[in-house]
């Protein structure tokens, strides 16, 4: 008898890592280090995407993935003509380009719960880091209440990623009867856990996720229709002009004496007021990166919204291609997953009216969504395996 390594299988659990790591930010790492695994991720994750092209030229697949790569090109458009592509950007965009086409390959293959039970590895082991760390020794984190940094990043990605650990969860044990019970609670945890940080946004984003994926199947089929999309994404992008909503009596005590902020929304409003300003110098191609000019104009980082920090960063119809993909992506499921999937996107769709949530994380939401599947068969799949040296040997075993 004999245990050995099953090399496909290690290969596959390298890929579903680099998948993972893609999607986490870790704070303290030295940026040489960062752009080393950036740029070995996008090298791993191109050609075996490239290996299996006939899978991701399927018709069903052709349309996503030819939106996703004039998308991916469309951001480079800016750094090209200004002089500014750099290793960073060539890196990031051809791990774009293969993140979606991996989660295709993974369905067509029967993977895709290895690759969630990956990411549930994965995501734990730094999350309870970075959460114990934040607890003990707050003073190890530097910045103010906008700014602060985590293990993990910002109090955004930090917050982000306590979500799709909790969608992770859904997707993985979402039909067992202990976890369905268990499961509002963990919402609440989370949701408490985005309070403690300060991050009322993913707060507000994890009760949008939570009532959407246990609303009654009738409204779920309504928000999974295109139409309703479309609208969904309007409104979030028209958010920046309802300045005087913000004024009105019920929302003006909902943001200052339940949120606890100011009714610009922690300055947000004036951001909002230089936005036209900002966009009308470069609506076509945008300026490559938000955070100069925005910084320049207004002293924060990005746009403060999906929408617009896509026009600024790339012009209006790189912006439209992105909503158009989202778009694609979307349509109504009848698993288990599709509920939950559904639900973080509209959480996604919620927080981008007021932060950059319209990112690679939203579209590959979008993608779990749009391959969600009920004739679906997982193939086991184990990195170590037994073995025996003879037939006779098995045989005597199984005796």
């Amino acid at each position: 008898m004999t245990v050995y390594l099953s090399a496909k299988r290690i290969l596959l659990f390298v890929l579903c890592s680099e998948f993972t790591f893609a999607l986490i930010n870790i704070a303290d790492i030295p940026w040489s280090l960062y752009l080393l695994n950036l740029s070995f991720s996008a090298l791993l994750l191109t050609a075996y995407m490239l290996w299996n092209l006939d899978i991701i030229l399927q018709k069903k697949y052709l349309l996503v993935n030819v939106l996703s790569l004039v998308y991916a090109s469309s951001t480079l458009v800016s750094p090209i003509l200004g002089g500014d592509l750099s290793p960073h950007l060539l890196s990031s965009y051809f791990l774009h380009i293969s993140l979606l086409p991996f989660v295709e390959i993974q369905r067509e293959k029967g993977h895709v719960r290895f690759l969630y039970k990956v990411l549930a590895f994965w995501l734990p082991l730094f999350l309870i880091a970075n959460d114990i760390l934040m607890v003990i020794m707050p003073g190890r984190f530097y910045g103010d209440g906008i700014s602060k940094t985590f293990l993990l990043g910002g109090k955004f990605s930090t917050s982000y990623n306590h979500m799709v650990f909790l969608l992770i969860v859904c997707l993985l044990y979402g039909e067992r009867l202990f976890v369905r019970r268990v499961i509002p609670l963990l919402f609440a945890v989370v949701c408490l856990l985005c309070r403690y940080m300060d991050c009322n946004t993913a707060a507000l984003g994890t009760i949008v996720f939570f009532a959407i994926a246990y609303s009654p199947k009738g409204i779920q089929s309504v928000l999974s229709r295109r139409a309703i999309v479309l609208v969904a994404l309007i409104l979030c992008a028209l958010f920046v002009y309802l300045e005087n909503v913000f004024m009105l009596p019920p929302v003006k005590y909902f943001i200052t004496e339940v949120l606890g902020r100011d009714v610009t929304l922690t300055g947000r409003s004036q951001i909002y007021q230089v936005l036209g300003k900002v966009i009308r110098a470069h609506p076509w191609i945008g300026y490559g990166s938000s955070a100069e000019i925005m910084f320049r104009y207004t002293g924060a980082f990005n746009a403060q919204n999906g929408f617009f920090d896509l026009v600024v960063q790339n012009g209006f119809p790189s912006a439209l291609l992105y909503e158009l993909l989202v778009l694609t992506l979307v349509r109504e499921g009848s698993t288990t997953g599709s509920k939950f999937l559904l639900g973080i996107m509209y959480g996604y769709f919620f927080m981008s009216t007021v932060e950059i949530t319209f990112d690679i994380t939203l579209l590959m939401f979008g993608i779990l969504l749009f391959t969600e599947s009920e004739d679906y068969t997982e193939k086991p799949i184990r990195i170590f395996e037994w073995g025996c040296a003879t037939v006779d040997s098995c045989t005597s075993m199984r005796q």
